[in-house]
């Protein structure tokens, strides 16, 4: 455990430093090293989630199918729009956007994760300890993982950046991310208990993740054509 803890610390930071065009090759090598560790402390494909591929499919299927409708919802009432408003997606193009939700999401950020948290933490925590513990365990440490997003996320997020930029407002946002998503952590791994593979939530994490670029690109851009159209033609200031 200390071991492995060690490695989540050290891909952690390198993952989150590394640049862009070596976030998905530095993502990918550490998710082997995470597998062969998996492998190496005795554990089997069905203990790592990776056994049951059919099921795990099913599930996968199902929960992109409800996350994309919801997204799809979200982007179709206004009102919710506010919950999109991300900085990080404006000034990029459709095909960058693309290229995030086809590439980076799903083999950077949702197979190491998943990998991480749901295959070889997971398996190792409700081999020592039992499921309550591995769940509890896993989605914990799946919310203290998020600490370095949450700092970046906080001023480039509409409503985040709203709380101010002092380290209390940082710290809340921090707080409200470890909370959430560690939350989401015990619906994950829950998702593996149930299906028995770790392709049920790897599915719905690149839905949310995905959809919800998407969703936020397409919210800005509606936005900007709102601002450009309100725009006086006749106004030297416009």
């Amino acid at each position: 455990m200390a071991l492995l803890l060690v490695m989540m610390l050290l891909a952690s930071i390198t993952t989150f430093h590394v640049s862009r065009r070596w976030y998905v090759p530095m993502a990918l090598v550490w998710t082997v090293a995470f597998l062969l560790f998996g492998r190496l402390v005795g554990l089997s494909w069905a203990e790592l989630g990776l056994d049951a591929w059919l099921p795990g499919l099913l599930w996968a299927g199902g929960a992109i199918l409800l996350v994309s409708v919801g997204m799809a919802a979200g982007v179709a009432i206004p009102r919710l729009h506010p919950l999109f408003a991300d900085e990080r997606v404006l000034g990029t193009s459709g095909l960058q956007v693309a290229h995030k939700s086809l590439v980076e999401v799903p083999l950077g950020t949702v197979a190491l994760e998943e990998v991480v948290f749901r295959s070889v933490l997971l398996g190792l925590l409700t081999s020592l300890y039992g499921t309550v513990w591995g769940v509890a365990g896993s989605a914990l440490l799946f919310g203290l993982w998020h600490i370095l997003p949450a700092l970046e996320m906080h001023d480039a997020h509409s409503l985040t950046s709203q709380l101010g930029s002092g380290w209390r407002a940082k710290v809340g946002t921090v707080l409200g991310t470890i909370l959430a998503t560690g939350s989401v952590g015990v619906l994950f791994a829950m998702l593996v208990v149930w299906s028995g593979s770790v392709l049920a939530p790897m599915g719905l994490h690149w839905a949310m993740n995905s959809t919800g670029s998407v969703a936020a690109w397409l919210v800005g851009r509606r936005a900007a054509r709102v601002v450009v159209g309100s725009e006086d033609p006749a106004d030297p200031d416009a």
